[in-house]
């Protein structure tokens, strides 16, 4: 979904797609179902991206992806990203509240992807589509829901907080305290959409990002 990102970006912006293992042309790999072994496998596979000034976008279980990295690079003593873009995910440090929904049996864990607008009620009627995806969605959620918070000073680059007005997984206050995590300046904000706000707020993000790295993607 990301590739065509760069279109809606100033000049000069180039979009690094992660694309994790289990999908697309990765999907013969085995998917991670623990984050602390995922973000050091990204760190490992981006390279050389960190050499020149980078920002960091994660959406929902990639938020926390995005954050841990950023963590990471500091604890490896890498640059850090010029700015963090977390959407649709709760500050990390919050206790998660919702009981966890990636080892229901089917019928359960298709309503409640269903409540937030994850999948289609066509997904669920395709035998093939669903025996081949499902696996990776539980895949994803035990990553996210399996997550342990570990306390650390806060970041030292910005953070930008997006968040869905219809999001019934999220809170603006949730949101917001994401400023714990950093140091530098902070900014929040809730944008027209559900949990899954990026798909028809595109647009919208892209001047939020843009905005942002104007002031903050610069310098040497």
């Amino acid at each position: 979904m990301f590739r065509t990102w760069s279109s809606g970006l100033p000049p000069g912006l180039e979009v690094c797609a992660v694309e994790l293992p289990g999908r697309e042309t990765r999907f013969s790999e085995p998917t991670h179902t623990r984050l602390d072994a995922l973000v050091p496998a990204i760190f490992d596979g981006l390279g050389d991206v960190f050499e020149r000034p980078f920002g960091l976008f994660g959406h929902s279980m990639g938020a926390l992806i995005a954050f841990e990295l950023a963590r990471l690079l500091r604890r490896r003593g890498a640059p850090a990203p010029r700015l963090l873009c977390v959407a649709g995910h709760r500050a990390p440090q919050l206790p998660r509240c919702a009981p966890p929904i990636h080892a229901l049996p089917e019928d359960e864990f298709a309503a409640r992807l269903s409540e937030i607008n994850g999948t289609s009620d066509e997904f669920w009627r395709e035998t093939e589509l669903r025996e081949l995806f499902t696996p990776i969605l539980r895949a994803d959620l035990e990553l996210a829901e399996t997550y342990s918070y570990t306390p650390e000073a806060p970041l030292d680059c910005p953070v930008l907080a997006l968040g869905g007005s219809e999001d019934g997984t999220l809170t603006s206050t949730e949101l917001a305290a994401w400023r714990a995590q950093t140091s530098a300046p902070f900014r929040c904000r809730m944008l027209p959409g559900d949990h899954f706000f990026v798909r028809g707020a595109k647009a919208e993000i892209q001047r939020e990002l843009a905005d942002e790295l104007a002031a903050y993607l610069v310098g040497p």
